[in-house]
């Protein structure tokens, strides 16, 4: 559970509100004020969590499936380095709560890209994630490596503005 900023803890803190209590577990610091990872097991049964932004309420994402998180001791793009905020303890199971609020705004929002439209540019602070959520599209569809990355650069050098460094 990504909890992003003062947005993500009033939503946290309305869920809170509500009975649903986030149990003791492993906790990220992102380097954003006022973000947090929790980390939760994957549940070992047939549910499969979604990833979305925003979906569960403002300023909460879920990753899951086929999602990724930044780890410490990653650097935020502001500077500040990612830490765990309780290193040690241990990884709690997703509580029942979570999954059926994931379950729930995932069956009421079908998944979309958060790619910019076929030939819209795609603006700084949208770059990284237009990017990625194409990449992962063509990963996701079988697409290999050298397949990926031709796209990426073309899509790079025509619609992002502007484009981002052949490194990055």
């Amino acid at each position: 559970l990504d909890v992003d900023g003062e947005d993500g803890r009033n939503s946290l803190d309305s869920l809170a509100d509500q009975g649903c209590v986030i149990p003791t577990t492993l906790i990220t610091e992102t380097g954003k004020p006022l973000s947090y990872h929790f980390w939760f097991d994957y549940p070992c049964d047939e549910t499969v969590v979604h990833n979305s932004a925003g979906k569960l309420a403002p300023g909460l994402d879920i990753r899951g499936h086929g999602g990724y998180v930044v780890v410490p001791p990653s650097i935020h793009p502001n500077g500040t380095p990612y830490t765990f905020a309780n290193e040690g303890i241990p990884i709690a199971p997703a509580p029942q709560w979570l999954l059926e609020l994931v379950a729930k705004s995932a069956a009421q929002e079908p998944d979309q890209s958060t790619a910019s439209p076929q030939g819209e540019p795609i603006p700084v602070g949208e770059r990284h994630k237009a990017l990625c959520s194409i990449a992962g599209a063509m990963r996701r569809r079988g697409c290999g490596e050298d397949e990926i990355l031709a796209a990426l650069m073309v899509t790079n050098a025509t619609r992002c503005k502007p484009p981002k460094s052949k490194q990055e």
